[in-house]
């Protein structure tokens, strides 16, 4: 299988910083944005929960693939 964008899934470093992979997601609000030009803490809650729940969906659609699928997608 060729993959589109192989690299989406691996470790990125930008600067000092490395990210475990190259997806990210910008504020969709800028209702809450600190003097300092930050998300407040009700926006980074909003943002650590909507990643938990995505990676439980995500851990979910794998366990239902098949072992042959799951092979094909490493």
């Amino acid at each position: 299988m060729i993959r589109k964008y192989p690299n989406l899934c691996k470790p990125i470093t930008l600067g000092r910083v490395t990210f475990r992979s190259r997806m990210f997601s910008a504020p969709m609000s800028g209702a809450e944005i600190t003097p300092e030009c930050t998300i407040g803490p009700k926006s980074t809650a909003f943002y650590e929960l909507r990643r938990c729940l995505w990676q439980g969906a995500a851990w979910a659609a794998w366990k239902r693939l098949s072992r042959r699928q799951r092979e094909a997608i490493r």
